[in-house]
């Protein structure tokens, strides 16, 4: 109870396994002595449900016991769902569950085809119409109506069987399989029934021109209109080529379908009024759905993640990725000058020129145009020196690209045809972003912050070398409650002495804390910044990879100020209007970087399982689409095994690994992979 009562009641069922009533763990070979009243009642105040298995019952297709069931529906309640596996053999069980509110799991049934997957479906339903057909609404993935129809037993069979929209055409006393005369079939997502069990509602994804016979989408001639409308239109202009398509030409150059998402969302923060909320959120919308359909991806799929997420216990944190973190606005008006360190008067100046807001310098970058003349020009990539070196190297060897590099050289050769390579250090590699001098660079997140670039562009997060730019102090600057009281602790002998290398940063962040000419005073460092306090700064701003610098010179920190790894840039005037030939070369360069950063974060974990284990383990498995699943070759095992293998995060394998054991799992293997290509 202590551990059920932290996780939402919502998201949980209690799944409880019995002999004869009494309560089963360990795979069903130990006995608790609680019967399943008792654990129901124990458990219904931390759960939404029960899924109860009649373990005497199961896989031996010997019917329900009706009565027991009851019993156990009214310990559950209303408020609680009530899931029975173990017997459940015909139609007629089902139906008779039903009628009492309670759902059925069925297995060996289906197995064994005993009991047919539509059959099963429509047990429960019932109807009073002499045709013996029900009612069946037709909506699409976004709840569309299309139109109203019939099926029969025999119709909903065949649509379970062959995943298409199948009806009873009363006109003709048959099967109507849609679209087989108008070519405007359907692809079945899923059936559904009503509350009374007497009508059905089909979610289709509609074909051609739509559903009704007039050659309209809809039979209600309600206009197609809205998302579902624009969807339809993408779908339609990738299929047909429309001379001057704006679409059609987002498809096919996805620098500037890349271009385009990213501006329109900066609008989209911008956008202040109602009007422009929702004009940007629309040109949002447009754009990130061109990038659906380009790949393939329907609006269900999108629903399907957004449905999955939500049933997450555990989330992250949902912080801004370094390169597009936006820094608290200021109550103080920014200058449009740089500054620089005699921003800050020192401690004996008289002046009363207001201090200029701590903006990051604009770096002016000239806009030059990239002429491949007689034929293209090669593309220019900085390489970090330093301690960056090592990992960038790393990535580019695990992506198969060779760099040489002499001894004291500064100009390695590459083995992609184009490219010519200079080794710099990553501040420069910044400048020369901004400049254009560099086309590409590997550099600090921190350091484009730092040093104001405003015209590069982020390609890619390798997600090397993370770390923290934090404001930190001596640990007895800090209250009992660990609050940085230094400010009260110099009772205004003095000003607080802020030290670091980072000046732009830490400006910003001492006008967001208040600390003022009249109270602060900024010294730039050129290093070793830690070594400053206690007698040379009071408080020092720097980046931090462990935290085990500061806690080595007794320094605690007060605020994480920013959030750094390296990342590929590129200048931006390249990505936005330079050589196609070059830009689409730049994005096969970051195509196989990603793959690669994408393979070190997942792992291929193998595994082998009996069927009768499979579906349960599988329908809890993460995988990147569905898992791959294979029979073992075993002619002498009474149970079909099975191997079953899935790419997974390697930050799941802890909590998977064990799930994978107790759900039947053997034989597991882990390994590494060396591309991922999403």
């Amino acid at each position: 109870p202590d551990f059920l009562s932290k996780l939402p009641k919502e998201r949980l069922v209690a799944a409880l396994d019995a002999v004869n009533g009494e309560v089963v763990v360990n795979g069903w070979t130990t006995k608790t002595g609680r019967t399943v009243g008792d654990m129901i009642q124990e458990l219904k105040p931390y759960v939404s449900g029960f899924l109860v298995t009649f373990v005497e019952r199961e896989g031996r297709m010997g019917g329900v016991d009706i009565s027991h069931i009851k019993q156990l529906k009214d310990l559950v309640g209303r408020d609680h769902e009530l899931t029975i596996a173990g017997g459940v053999t015909t139609t007629q069980d089902l139906a008779e569950v039903d009628k009492l509110g309670v759902y059925a799991q069925v297995g060996m049934a289906l197995y064994t085809n005993t009991l047919d997957l539509g059959d099963a479906f429509s047990a429960p339903l019932i109807t009073d119409r002499p045709d013996g057909l029900f009612p069946t609404v037709v909506v699409d993935e976004l709840g569309t109506s299309l139109g109203l129809v019939y099926s029969s037993l025999e119709s909903i069979r065949e649509s379970v069987k062959t995943g298409k929209g199948v009806y009873y055409s009363r006109s003709r006393n048959e099967l109507w399989r849609k679209g087989d005369t108008s070519g405007n079939g359907q692809t079945l997502i899923r059936m559904e029934l009503d509350c009374d069990r007497d009508a059905l509602r089909f979610v289709v994804h509609q074909h051609g021109v739509g559903f009704c016979h007039l050659n309209r989408r809809s039979c209600f001639e309600c206009p197609d209109k809205g998302i579902g409308h624009l969807m339809r239109t993408l779908e339609a202009r990738k299929q047909n080529v429309v001379p001057g398509s704006y679409t059609q030409r987002l498809f096919n150059d996805p620098a500037l379908l890349a271009s385009k998402i990213i501006e329109e969302a900066h609008e989209l923060v911008e956008a202040k009024t109602h009007e422009e909320v929702a004009n940007e959120a629309a040109d949002v919308l447009y754009f990130a759905l061109v990038a659906c359909v380009k790949a393939g991806v329907s609006f269900s799929d999108v629903e399907r993640v957004l449905d999955q997420r939500s049933l997450r216990v555990s989330r992250r944190p949902g912080n801004a990725k370094p390169a597009y973190t936006v820094p608290a606005p200021s109550s103080t008006p920014a200058t449009t000058s740089a500054s620089s360190s005699k921003d800050v008067p020192s401690s004996s100046s008289t002046t009363t020129t207001p201090t200029p807001s701590p903006v990051a310098p604009a770096i002016v970058s000239p806009r030059r145009t990239l002429e491949p003349a007689a034929g293209h020009a090669p593309i220019k990539l900085g390489l970090p020196k330093g301690h960056m070196e090592k990992n960038i190297f790393k990535l580019l060897a695990d992506a198969g690209i060779d760099l040489k590099v002499s001894a004291r050289g500064y100009r390695p050769t590459i083995s992609i045809p184009g490219f010519e390579v200079k080794l710099l250090k990553p501040q420069n590699i910044v400048e020369m972003l901004n400049l254009g001098s560099r086309d590409l660079g590997f550099t600090g997140s921190d350091l484009i912050a730092e040093l104001g670039a405003t015209d590069v562009t982020m390609l890619l997060d390798t997600h090397n070398d993370p770390i923290k730019v934090v404001a930190a102090a001596p640990d007895h600057l800090f209250d009992k409650e660990g609050v940085f009281v230094g400010l009260e602790k110099l009772h205004g002998s003095r000003k607080l002495v802020v030290a670091s290398e980072y000046t732009h940063l830490t400006k910003a962040w001492m006008q967001k804390r208040g600390y003022t000419q009249d109270n602060a005073h900024y010294v730039h460092s050129r290093g070793a910044t830690e070594v400053f306090p206690p007698e040379d700064a009071d408080i020092i701003v720097d980046n931090s990879a462990t935290g085990s610098t500061l806690s080595a010179n007794r320094l605690k920190i007060i605020d994480e100020i920013f959030v750094s790894s390296t990342c590929l840039y590129a200048h931006s005037h390249l990505m936005e209007e330079g050589d196609p030939v070059r830009k689409q070369a730049i994005e096969k360069f970051v195509t196989l970087l990603k793959s690669v950063i994408d393979a070190h974060q997942r792992a291929i974990l193998e595994f082998n399982i009996p069927e009768s284990r499979l579906q349960e383990l599988c329908r809890t498995l993460p995988a990147m689409r569905q898992p791959t699943i294979s029979p073992l070759h075993d002619a002498h095992s009474l149970d079909q095994w099975f191997g079953v293998k899935i790419a997974v995060q390697k930050s799941v394998l802890f909590d998977l690994i064990p799930i994978i054991k107790a759900g039947g799992g053997e034989g597991i293997i882990v390994y590494d992979l060396k591309h991922v290509t999403l």
